[in-house]
């Protein structure tokens, strides 16, 4: 079960929990056991483990010093995958390993995050979120303040339940997404946004009297995940999406199918933050989460009346 969504394939995928795994991002683990596979061949060979350290010793030195624009720093990042591919490619010792391509990649980028990672937050650092706005104060946002299908306009058809179902949910997806901070790859950061998308689409717990009437179509999700966004606190997201966007192993992935359309959620999301610049409404959604706060801390006193709690009625 899940709930009633248009009819649009990527909605599909991210409401049903598929166990087709074959589209799926490689797993963290998987990975790290073919990267100590592949450290235990240069172990096994020390000439060619050396050559390699020297190699990353370099590339390290020039992401420091040389890369001022991010097109270069994909460029170098690419290059150098190619290279090391090369290298390993044409030793007899490498013939029988499977997807050497990717493993070689998944070690590259192991090697090598740290600094490039550092390299693209400080080129995105004046451009993130928390750099434009009280980035801490959006926290407090509420379900109501931004569109969904939970607050309809007859207050005849609003449903307390669905509101409290979905707020379970919601902290699910929201502790999820919290994960992105500490992640160290591609394939580790798909999964996440993967896994908090579906999390969002999915209520197979939920009874079917509070499916009806209920669609999440493009414009939802993407509501649902500025809530998301805002209570897990996440910096740096401008990064990581860019991270997402260029530095994947197979291009496809991120340009076609249901990976694509997660990616582009999260843009449009971004964008959100961006277009409300303009008209202000991300201001007065400060304002609104300020008053949020004011309003949970008055409820958390002792001594509350309701006739303390009518200023806060709209």
């Amino acid at each position: 079960k899940g709930w009633r969504e248009e009819k649009n394939d990527e909605l599909q995928v991210f409401g049903v929990r598929s166990t087709n795994t074959s589209s799926l991002p490689l797993s963290t683990d998987l990975t790290q056991r073919e990267v100590s596979s592949f450290e235990q061949l240069f172990r096994l060979h020390p000439q060619l483990g050396d050559r390699f350290s020297g190699l990353f010793k370099e590339q390290r030195q020039k992401i420091n010093a040389n890369f001022k624009d991010l097109d270069s720093l994909v460029d170098f990042f690419d290059k150098f995958n190619y290279e090391a591919f090369e290298l390993i490619r044409h030793e007899r010792r490498f013939e029988n390993h499977s997807k050497l391509h990717q493993t070689v990649h998944n070690y590259v980028e192991l090697n090598l995050y740290d600094d490039i990672w550092k390299q693209i937050t400080q080129l995105y650092r004046d451009d993130e979120i928390e750099a434009t706005y009280d980035y801490n104060l959006l926290k407090y946002i509420a379900i109501s303040q931004v569109p969904t299908p939970f607050y309809p306009e007859k207050q005849s058809k609003f449903s307390l339940k669905k509101v409290t179902h979905f707020e379970k949910s919601l902290g699910q997806a929201t502790d999820c997404f919290k994960r992105l901070t500490f992640s160290s790859s591609h394939s580790e950061k798909t999964k996440i946004i993967m896994d908090t998308l579906q999390t969002l689409t999915d209520y197979s717990e939920f009874p079917d009297a509070d499916i009806e009437d209920v669609t999440i179509d493009a414009d939802t999700l993407i509501g649902l995940m500025v809530l998301v966004v805002c209570r897990s606190q996440v910096k740096n997201l401008k990064s990581h999406l860019f991270y997402l966007q260029n530095f994947s192993l197979d291009e496809n992935s991120i340009k076609f199918g249901v990976v694509a359309y997660a990616l582009s959620t999260l843009e449009a999301v971004l964008c959100y933050f961006e277009d409300a610049e303009n008209s202000g409404k991300i201001r007065s959604l400060e304002f609104n989460c300020r008053r949020n706060k004011q309003f949970w801390d008055h409820l958390s006193c002792k001594a509350v009346s309701l006739d303390s709690l009518k200023s806060y009625r709209d």
